[in-house]
């Protein structure tokens, strides 16, 4: 049987949400406490995770939102209490296209930023000319400074 509770400890966060769970047997009981974040329904052991996801999707909310408004992704990544995003990244915004072959063994340029998915998580997606269409998948940070790097090699001839 789910209970849901509030908790004192979450009360400074939007996302909060404590489930218990009882289970009892002829002579014993188990109870079982879970956080979960609203966002993104993860559901952890300890209230400072719990924190910890909230507080890392309200950043990657905030994140996307500065790339919506024509901000480059060194602006994004910035907001993150993370080591400092590579200088590069300030050269990255929703516009800049990307060439990446190995995806649809094509060399031409096409694909572009979508979206952050975390601090060093992003959604690419675009058509580079395949005949296959359209394509994406999550890439991390330091393959997006690969294909970046290439894809200024490439330009510049």
């Amino acid at each position: 049987m789910l209970l849901p509770s509030s908790s004192r400890d979450f009360q400074r966060l939007k996302s909060r949400t404590i489930m218990e769970i009882t289970q009892s047997s002829r002579n014993s009981v188990c109870k079982i406490v879970v956080y979960r974040d609203c966002y993104t329904q993860k559901i952890e052991s300890s209230p400072g995770a719990a924190a910890y996801n909230a507080q890392l999707h309200i950043c990657t909310q905030e994140a996307n939102d500065i790339l919506k408004a024509g901000g480059n992704l060194y602006e994004a990544l910035s907001i993150f209490d993370y080591s400092p995003p590579p200088e590069a990244f300030k050269n990255i915004t929703l516009d800049f296209k990307f060439r990446i072959p190995h995806w649809q063994c094509c060399e031409q340029v096409g694909y572009q930023l979508k979206y952050i998915e975390g601090y060093d998580t992003f959604y690419v997606r675009g058509d580079a000319g395949s005949a296959h269409g359209e394509y994406g998948s999550t890439v991390k940070a330091n393959d997006l400074l690969r294909y970046y790097e290439d894809t200024v090699r490439y330009l510049k001839g």
